[in-house]
């Protein structure tokens, strides 16, 4: 059952575009944000918002549109995201490495016609003022300085001068917010949307669940294209709090990452288990003064034991909790650590926040099968592993323009007093306890994590299949090295050996960088199961058996 009753809501806006302002307006001199030499103020940073959103609206953004974010972690792209919100668009932000293709294509699949960007990536937005036949063009880049082919372009120091010139947008708290995107099963991406309403909840949700306060110092790890980074950037300023955006550079440096956050004084760190590892492994922990860190967050893929223990042991002082939801649902269930798992054992992702609903059911029904005739009669017992079905206040509204994704996606169960609740089908197997928590199992498809990446498998071996001499294509996670790494094996559909150089060229010039396999390698057949579906996990053993660093991905 949901703890919603024990758990006070937290006061404060109803709109996620009022976050600053609220800010601004209870403590303008308090640090907002900060990264590198540039830190802003509450009151300075609804001055720099104000002033982008009014900037936005000259462009003809009003609400309901959608604003593409392609910049690289900064001060200026946390304004961007809240100017945005100021303007009563929803911002997408766009993975600053992400090819030239791929963000083609999400701004054509999004219709996002003025994009927020920086000079930096002026090479890569040349070719972004041609659109497929049919999709809305993209008309404007915001923060360029000096002219582009076929698009208007607005420098900073304009951007700054238009201060004073926001009129106040009308906008609802079921106006979508922001839009989410992640690898889809054929390749192409799909967008999770977002409102205001799920969002900021979520934002009152963490910050009841994680007692974040105002002289907290939040440390962002997380690329503002990931849907944990709405921790620090929603709520975070719901709470008053103070947020680091830790620059890219420093997340390969565990060392200077580390530092950093000595540095800094962080009280708060939310990461993928991945980033944990490393920091542990190649951080030289033993030698920073971490004591301010009172709470460790980390969700996005499984945590190793060995790693937790090592990191309670070093920071006795921090809370230590697994955080679990898919980017639709933001965070569904809390497990706050007490003691470290026996060995073969996992770290549970425990119970349901509030306004939270869980459902374990038959991980083989289909959505619109026996489940929408009754809760229970898709509905397994404790103890054995099913599917997980939630129902939230801060579900996504429905993936953009995928209404058949969308329909998949839901479950309709009947409420005790009639009608309908619609559930989200996570995909993800799980089983409860005998204390009721739950532990994550595994997948019911073919969805891995990389890194607290969202990957398709479906997706990469698409690409692949796609290029000449490639006739079979199969991805997976396996170990290498003690590492989880992304492989491929491909079918040659000839005689001629296959150019493993091109095929990650043609990946990279395709796939976000995280699904690029980081090795790749060919083989005669492929193995498939007595039913015959592919083998999948006799694949993963013989890609384990047959990897080759002169396939690697660099």
């Amino acid at each position: 059952m949901s703890p919603a009753s024990t758990v006070s809501a937290v006061s404060g806006p109803y709109l996620l575009s009022q976050l600053v302002v609220a800010g601004a307006e209870r403590d303008p001199g308090a640090s907002a944000v900060r990264s590198g030499d540039e830190e802003l103020t509450y009151g300075e940073l609804a001055a720099r918002t104000e002033a982008l959103a009014a900037t936005l609206q000259g462009l003809g953004v009003r609400p309901g549109d959608r604003v593409g974010l392609y910049l690289h972690k900064s001060v200026a792209a946390f304004v961007a995201i809240h100017g945005v919100l100021r303007a009563g668009a929803a911002y997408v932000p766009i993975d600053p490495f992400a090819p030239p293709g791929l963000v083609a294509d999400i701004t054509a699949d999004c219709g996002i016609e003025v994009l927020v960007s920086e000079s930096r990536q002026r090479r890569n937005l040349t070719n972004l003022a041609a659109r497929p036949d049919g999709a809305e063009p993209l008309r404007a880049v915001v923060g360029l300085d000096g002219p582009l082919d076929g698009l208007e372009t607005v420098g900073p120091d304009t951007v700054a001068g238009a201060s004073g010139g926001l009129v106040a947008p009308r906008v609802l708290s079921d106006d979508i917010a922001y839009v989410m995107y992640t690898s889809g099963s054929t390749g192409r991406p799909k967008g999770i949307v977002h409102t205001h309403r799920s969002g900021l909840r979520y934002a009152q949700q963490a910050v009841e669940v994680y007692g974040v306060r105002p002289s907290d110092r939040l440390a962002n790890s997380a690329p503002f294209h990931f849907d944990i980074s709405t921790f620090e950037v929603l709520a975070g300023p719901l709470a008053g709090a103070s947020t680091l955006v830790i620059p890219e550079p420093y997340l390969k440096m565990p060392a200077s990452l580390s530092q950093l956050l000595a540095d800094d004084r962080s009280t708060f760190w939310y990461s993928v288990p991945f980033l944990l590892a490393e920091l542990w492994a190649r951080g030289a922990l033993a030698e920073r003064d971490l004591s301010g860190l009172r709470w460790v967050l980390f969700g996005g893929e499984v945590m190793a034991p060995d790693v937790l223990a090592g990191l309670m042991g070093l920071w006795p002082g921090a809370r230590f909790s697994n955080s679990y939801g898919p980017a639709e649902v933001n965070q569904c269930t809390f497990h706050h650590v007490a003691e470290v798992p026996a060995a073969g054992e996992g770290v549970p992702i425990g119970r349901p926040l509030p306004d939270v609903d869980l459902l374990v059911v038959d991980p083989d029904a289909e959505p619109g099968e026996p489940l929408t005739q009754a809760a229970s009669a898709g509905a397994v017992a404790d103890g054995e592993v099913g599917q997980l079905l939630v129902r939230c206040s801060t579900m996504m509204d429905r993936y953009w323009a995928r209404d058949d994704l969308t329909t998949r996606a839901f479950v309709h169960l009947p409420l005790p007093g009639g009608g309908l609740a619609r559930w989200y089908a996570t995909g993800d197997l799980v089983r409860r306890r005998p204390d009721g928590e739950l532990e994550f199992v595994g997948r019911r498809d073919n969805q891995v994590k990389v890194r607290g990446n969202r990957v398709e498998l479906e997706s990469v071996e698409a690409v692949l299949a796609a290029q000449p001499g490639v006739e079979h294509a199969v991805a997976g996670v396996v170990d290498a090295d003690g590492n989880q790494v992304l492989a491929a094996a491909v079918v040659p559909s000839g005689d001629e050996p296959v150019d493993t150089a091109a095929l990650l060229a043609a990946a990279s010039a395709a796939l976000p960088p995280y699904a690029v396999p980081h090795r790749l390698v060919t083989v005669e057949d492929l193995p498939f199961t007595a039913s015959g579906k592919l083998d999948r996990r006799a694949l993963r053993a013989r890609l384990a058996e047959r990897l080759d660093t002169t396939g690697a991905h660099p």
